[in-house]
């Protein structure tokens, strides 16, 4: 496996790369109140005449609620949550668009009651109300139903706009520290759709109070002034949010990462209740502290700074796995931020075959000033 080839082939295939051709068509501004625009996460809208603002995302694990429709709502719900969480923002409510086939079916009647009871359940954990939704039927075609596919909506309220974090790195030199643990299973992620995986795997499990655990730390975190930024851990896995906070400020970083186990399942597993953040070095013994206090797994990984993406696997697993089937495995991941930033910025208008536009270019983050405005 070259981890830099499959971090690129990820980046730029349909489901993972930029959304820019569809967003760019809409008027992403809201009476000017838009703080943060779509893209990079949650979007956030100042409440005029405070310091508050709202924070909003949507999310669905279409893949996963294909295999497991209880599983794969739950984990719907934990990454709505988490994207709003991780901005320093409380959630406040949910709501929903149920997506399945023929209801009159027993097997689509299971997977919409599933889903149900997963949300329902993933909900309770995280002391959510489920303010409204909708449910849509009977989607099929003669191929068959759609997979069913529950997307969550998240509003969360920031009660100072001035301690809002988001994705990008901001700082060479600041920590980057990974907070939660990878746990097995490879199913339903981006990276089986790529590459394959045998019957026998199966999607990562989900403790939802492991989810409420690292949601309320990164709130605390972020209170406390510790944080310069994160982002979750989710499509594609630990490699695509760390090149996810790379692309978007244009700042590099110099990592290393253990690997116990399999290096697929490290760099590109998407199992939840993880994230990365940055922080200044003075920071970073106290975020531990922190992490501990919440039961959490931390880890410092390494530094932000330079043009390019690299993260150096170490320990046994690194090359283990590669020696039993006879072959080499590359002992890092080295990559150039603007090879990541092209595969991403075009790979969705090349899987429609459109032309990007002629402004399509690199994309950088676009933020508004969080004072008041016009």
């Amino acid at each position: 496996m070259d981890p830099a080839a499959v971090l690129v082939a990820l980046l730029g295939s349909a489901n993972l790369s930029s959304r820019r051709w569809v967003y760019e068509q809409y008027d992403s501004s809201v009476q000017s109140n838009t703080v943060e625009w779509p893209g990079h996460g949650a979007a956030v809208l100042r409440v005029k005449g405070t310091k508050k603002a709202l924070v909003a995302t949507t999310d669905g694990n279409q893949t996963v609620s294909a295999i497991d429709p209880y599983l794969g709502a739950q984990m719907s719900v934990a990454e709505a949550t988490r994207n709003v969480s991780i901005t320093g923002a409380r959630p406040l409510g949910i709501t929903n668009c149920l997506n399945y086939g023929n209801p009159e079916r027993p097997e689509a009647f299971w997977q919409l009651q599933e889903a149900v009871r997963g949300l329902g359940d993933a909900c309770r954990s995280l002391s959510l109300p489920v303010t409204g939704g909708n449910v849509s039927l009977y989607n099929e075609y003669p191929g068959g139903a759609i997979a069913p596919t529950p997307e969550i909506g998240v509003v969360g309220l920031l009660e100072d706009i001035s301690l809002l974090v988001r994705p990008p790195f901001t700082t060479e030199g600041d920590a980057v520290v990974l907070i939660g643990q990878t746990t097995p299973g490879m199913a339903g992620s981006a990276y089986a759709a790529l590459a394959g995986l045998s019957s026998e795997d199966l999607p990562p499990s989900m403790d939802m109070d492991r989810e409420a655990a690292l949601q309320s730390f990164i709130r605390e975190a972020i209170d406390r002034n510790l944080v310069a930024s994160a982002q979750d851990v989710s499509g594609g896995g630990l490699a695509v949010a760390i090149a996810e906070c790379c692309m978007w400020s244009g700042l590099g970083a110099k990592l290393r990462l253990g690997v116990s186990g399999s290096p697929a399942i490290e760099l590109f597993g998407e199992s939840p209740s993880r994230l990365v953040l940055s922080c200044r070095p003075r920071h970073a013994a106290a975020i531990e502290l922190l992490a501990r206090q919440f039961g959490l797994h931390s880890e410092i990984l390494g530094t932000v700074g330079g043009e390019r993406l690299r993260i150096e696997l170490t320990g046994q697993g690194a090359t283990g796995a590669a020696e039993e089937r006879g072959s080499r495995v590359a002992d890092a991941l080295d990559v150039s931020l603007t090879d990541l930033r092209h595969v991403w910025d075009h790979g969705l208008a090349r899987a429609l075959g459109v032309e990007p536009g002629p402004g399509h270019g690199s994309e950088t983050v676009q933020t508004a000033s969080s004072g008041e405005g016009v």
